[in-house]
């Protein structure tokens, strides 16, 4: 895969070791959720400290290993977009930062910047899976992730705080199994944004994850 590519988000991107990436918690329950089989169960936030939700964190990808698809993959379900067929990555990750909150945020989300971990504790780690799937990527490259909240609050702010009827370019993999394929682009518009949350799990409140209803328009 095209790593520059996948940096800007025009490809499905591929961490190499050294990158500094965002991993979301709660887009990788949802990846757990629809795919549970193969060793794709591990909840690194279940075993986070409690002191302040986690909902993103910055990584430094530390080691990858690969494997190939098994049988398990390929029964879990009839549904071609439920199978895993491609080749999986196994990230080892290091948290070397944690999001910054404030009591003035008008927006559901962390403010864009990290401030560094810092404890005397040893160092927080963990390992996930990725693979090609129809799923919301829940690793990102810092840069991308950075940019991409800069630009929609800049442009939420700009329309007087109000994101409704603001146009926005949304990217979809509509070919899960062919490696390498430009993701498509679909103009749309944001209907609204939801700025309360209800979460039971502590690391995904505050996460702004699905805070923005939109419509694509597909002409």
């Amino acid at each position: 895969l095209s790593s520059l590519d996948g940096a800007t988000g025009n490809k499905t991107y591929s961490p190499q070791v050294g990158d500094s990436v965002v991993y979301i918690p709660k887009a990788h329950y949802d990846t757990i959720q629809k795919f549970p089989t193969g060793g794709n169960s591990s909840v690194p936030w279940k075993t986070w400290p409690t002191n302040s939700p986690l909902p993103v964190v910055r990584c430094t990808v530390k080691d990858i290993r690969y494997r190939f698809p098994y049988d398990d993959y390929y029964r879990r379900r009839g549904e071609e977009d439920d199978r895993c067929t491609s080749l999986v990555a196994i990230l080892s990750l290091v948290v070397t930062g944690i999001p910054e909150f404030s009591t003035n945020r008008v927006f559901p989300w962390p403010k864009p910047e990290f401030i560094s971990r810092q404890t005397r504790s040893s160092s927080l780690s963990f390992e996930v899976s990725i693979f090609l799937n129809s799923c919301v990527d829940f690793i990102l490259p810092e840069n991308l992730y950075l940019w991409r909240i800069q630009k929609l609050e800049a442009a939420i702010g700009a329309n007087n705080n109000d994101p409704v009827g603001l146009d926005i370019t949304s990217y979809y993999n509509e070919h899960t199994n062919t490696e390498d394929s430009v993701l498509k682009t679909y103009a749309s518009k944001i209907l609204q944004m939801n700025v309360s949350e209800d979460e039971s799990e502590y690391h995904f409140q505050h996460s702004g994850y699905d805070a923005l209803r939109i419509a694509w328009q597909t002409g």
